[in-house]
């Protein structure tokens, strides 16, 4: 499910869809869908616990796009990523600690792809460096 938000720089407005993103997961019906936030510049979506391979579309690896692993709700002990510019090797993400925030792609791979593997729930969001019209 592909819901579009415009958050005009609000950041209760981010933070209320970051909670409803995070409240779905637990629902009982919307768990067993896959909920991506849309905005004009950027793709959001919940990981939930284990792996993940994410396809990064050539001209966003190539492009200097960014994204980031964000940890709301709870710590994420063990963290594992292959394809970023920074890689967690069984990393700690949690706030008041570290946030992977402002990473980007390993251009040097062939690969555009993205692999993460988590203990708990995270937030990955990418730039997608291009204004969307609907």
């Amino acid at each position: 499910m592909i819901v579009y938000c415009d958050n005009v720089g609000r950041l209760d407005h981010i933070m209320q869809n970051l909670n409803l993103l995070f409240k779905c997961s637990s629902h009982e019906t919307l768990n067993r869908f896959n909920i991506f936030l849309l905005s004009d510049r950027s793709l959001t979506w919940l990981l939930r616990p284990g792996s993940h391979i994410i396809h990064v579309p050539q001209h966003l690896w190539t492009n200097e796009s960014h994204c980031a692993l964000i940890p709301v709700g709870h710590p994420c002990y063990h963290v594992t990523t292959e394809g970023l510019k920074w890689n967690l090797n069984d990393g700690e993400l949690q706030f008041g600690k570290m946030v992977s925030s402002s990473n980007g792609y390993d251009v040097t791979r062939d690969e555009t792809e993205v692999q993460i593997t988590a203990d708990n729930k995270l937030f990955w969001t990418m730039s997608i460096n291009e204004k969307i019209s609907i």
